[in-house]
């Protein structure tokens, strides 16, 4: 996905904004020196970094698979995505996320299989232009709402099956 990013960005109407590649530790050395090489002026390239969330928050479309972790990020930066869900093996999670967040008005979806520099530029020019003011607000307290649900359940139980005597 990052070699198609790079020979995305001539045919995008976001040529002339600057782009940036975050990349993952995963790749060797010689592979991330090989990408800042051919991604020429106007593409930084770089390893993955710690304020990944304020950079979503300023940027106009993030690019990336549709990873639980990187979907949440990109909805609670408020960002503008296109989501190439990985799909290889039988995999349906992320494809499923993905559009999901789609439905939501809130990405564009790029089925890997159809990922090219010219489709992928499409799909940043169309996620550009998604309006997320009209896009209802998702809620991020999941962890919190399950908490309080297990701590009403428990109280209930609690008072149905523990405060009678032998």
């Amino acid at each position: 996905m990052l070699e198609t990013a790079i020979a995305a960005r001539r045919y995008s109407e976001l040529q002339d904004r600057p782009w940036r590649l975050l990349v993952g530790g995963h790749l060797a050395a010689t592979g991330f020196d090989a990408l800042q090489n051919r991604a020429g002026g106007g593409i930084t390239v770089e390893r993955n970094r710690s304020d990944f969330a304020a950079l979503l928050s300023a940027c106009a479309v993030s690019v990336s698979q549709a990873g639980y972790n990187t979907v949440l990020d990109t909805v609670a930066a408020g960002c503008r995505s296109v989501l190439v869900p990985f799909s290889r093996h039988g995999e349906t999670e992320q494809t499923q996320r993905a559009e999901k967040i789609a439905g939501l008005g809130r990405a564009v979806v790029l089925a890997e299989k159809d990922l090219n520099p010219r489709r992928l530029a499409a799909a940043v020019d169309r996620a550009a232009h998604l309006d997320l003011s009209k896009c209802r607000p998702i809620r991020m307290d999941g962890a919190r709402q399950t908490t309080r649900f297990i701590e009403l359940i428990e109280r209930r139980f609690t008072r149905r099956h523990c405060t009678q005597r032998p």
